[in-house]
């Protein structure tokens, strides 16, 4: 068993842990609410590292460009946000190599082995943190088994197969 989890402790006995992509859009989220309340902002964009939250630009919504997965400098699609957080996630951005072996920051619990997904997922959601935590969740559990979920949420993604070069689109 590659993690257990209590209500004490989790413990890990193979592989890595990666939060920072969560813990990066809750973070959007504070300065937002903060540029939102303390200093009466109504336009604004907060891009931390792809993770992002957008007012609009002066009463429009923003536009922003999705990457490609692995290719830099290659654009996709292009959306926009209104008032929305916005996440990607995909298993070639975040790789690293430890005694000859890649990793990446999504990890198969029942096997500890890191994910070679061929996906890039993009999400808009009413937070940043929400967005990070559903672009995850949907890079590693198939959109189309939680499209009622993602309904009741306000959840809006894209699929990116670079095996199959399609964009497919899921939520409201």
């Amino acid at each position: 068993e590659a993690i257990r989890i209590s209500k004490e402790m989790i413990v890990l006995s193979l592989g890595h842990i990666d939060i920072g992509g969560y813990g990066k859009g809750y973070l959007i989220d504070l300065v937002a609410d903060r540029l939102k309340t303390k200093h009466h902002l109504e336009h604004f964009l907060i891009n931390g590292g792809g993770d992002m939250y957008g007012t609009s630009n002066l009463g429009e919504p923003i536009t922003i460009y999705l990457e490609h997965p692995s290719t830099p400098d290659t654009y996709l699609e292009k959306t926009t946000l209104l008032n929305e957080g916005f996440a990607a996630s995909s298993t070639q951005k975040r790789r690293w190599e430890s005694a000859g072996k890649v990793y990446t920051h999504i990890v198969d619990t029942k096997t500890g082995q890191s994910s070679q997904s061929s996906l890039g997922i993009f999400v808009k959601a009413p937070t940043a943190a929400m967005a990070d935590a559903w672009a995850t969740t949907l890079l590693i559990s198939a959109p189309e088994n939680h499209l009622e979920m993602m309904q009741r949420k306000s959840i809006r993604a894209a699929a990116y197969d670079e095996q199959q070069n399609t964009l497919s689109y899921y939520g409201v």
